[in-house]
């Protein structure tokens, strides 16, 4: 999830380069949380953090999923802008179809998980798999 980390900064970064802000702007990049929930949402922000939703990670292309990342990033953008959740009002629209260049609109076409028995689906369930793994290793390491 490397390439996720770099473009979350990629896009925090260009934002603070092409948007003036005042000094009291918090210019620290969010903080990264990742989750393996079933749903219908590939990813979520706030002001503080955005979470990645590593079912649909793996479903998508890199170049598709970057752009779930700035649509977060620009969340998190906005909120810290006007001190309050900005959703896809007016000022996101602006970062992320302006400022950003991005056309994709404010939401994707996601299915809720692949149809069982097809590539997408076995390639979801090893890395849950691999996510409850990595969990119990970091657990028995903290031991």
């Amino acid at each position: 999830m490397k390439w996720i980390e770099e473009r979350h900064e990629y896009w925090w970064n260009y934002l603070l380069a092409h948007v003036p802000l005042s000094k009291n702007f918090d210019i620290n990049t969010p903080e990264i949380f990742y989750t393996t929930r079933r749903s219908r949402v590939a990813a979520t922000a706030n002001r503080s953090y955005c979470e990645y939703n590593l079912g649909y990670v793996v479903q998508e292309s890199q170049e598709e999923y970057d752009v779930t990342v700035c649509h977060e990033i620009c969340h998190s953008f906005a909120d810290r802008l006007v001190s309050r959740s900005a959703k896809h009002g007016t000022l996101w629209e602006y970062l992320f179809n302006i400022v950003c260049k991005q056309t994709r609109g404010q939401h994707h076409s996601y299915s809720c998980l692949p149809a069982k028995g097809t590539a997408a689906a076995e390639r979801m369930k090893k890395t849950f798999k691999l996510l409850e793994l990595q969990k119990k290793l970091d657990t028995l390491k903290s031991e």
